[in-house]
C-alpha cells in the first residue's frame, strides 16, 4: 500500500491528466496543483521498485482544508472528467520530437506526448511535446 500526502485528492498515470484534473478543481475554485514523484527523485525513483502504476502523478489540493470539497467535487463530476480525460489522453499514431542536444528527431507513440523520454541517438533527456504544446518540428518547417 502506498502511504499518499493527505492533500492528495486524485492521482493520475500521466501528468497531462494530473494537469488536467489540477486545472478543473482550479476553476471550480478549489486550488489544485500537481506533484510527479518520479521527478522529485522519491523511494521509488531512488530504488529502481516500481508499483503497478507506472507513473503515479497526484493532484494536491492547495489549502489542506478544501479536501472535503474537492473530493466532493471529482464525486459529483466523475463521468464528465473522466470522459475529457480520456479524450484528450488517448492519442494514437506517432509524433516527432528533435532532442536539443544532438539535434537528430526521433518518432515516439503519441501516448507518450508531454513526457520525458530518452533520446534513443544521445541517450540524454528529450522532450516529447504535449499535445497544446506548440512545438511544431514537423510539417511547418518544409512548408516555405
Amino acid at each position: 500500500m502506498i502511504a499518499r500526502n493527505s492533500k492528495c485528492v486524485y492521482v493520475a498515470n500521466t501528468v497531462d491528466t494530473a494537469q488536467q484534473v489540477a486545472a478543473w478543481l482550479s476553476e471550480a475554485g478549489v486550488p489544485a496543483e500537481v506533484t510527479d514523484h518520479r521527478e522529485l527523485g522519491d523511494a521509488e525513483s531512488l530504488t529502481g521498485i516500481m508499483h503497478d502504476d507506472p507513473r503515479q502523478v497526484e493532484v494536491w489540493v492547495v489549502n489542506v482544508e478544501q479536501i472535503t470539497e474537492a473530493q466532493s467535487l471529482l464525486v459529483a463530476m466523475a463521468d464528465e472528467l473522466e470522459s475529457k480525460i480520456q479524450v484528450m489522453t488517448v492519442p494514437t499514431g506517432n509524433v516527432t520530437a528533435v532532442c536539443e542536444e544532438c539535434g537528430k528527431s526521433s518518432e515516439f507513440p503519441a501516448a507518450e506526448r508531454g513526457t520525458v523520454q530518452t533520446c534513443p541517438h544521445c541517450h540524454k533527456w528529450i522532450d516529447i511535446p504535449a499535445p497544446d504544446d506548440d512545438w511544431d518540428v514537423g510539417d511547418s518547417a518544409s512548408e516555405d
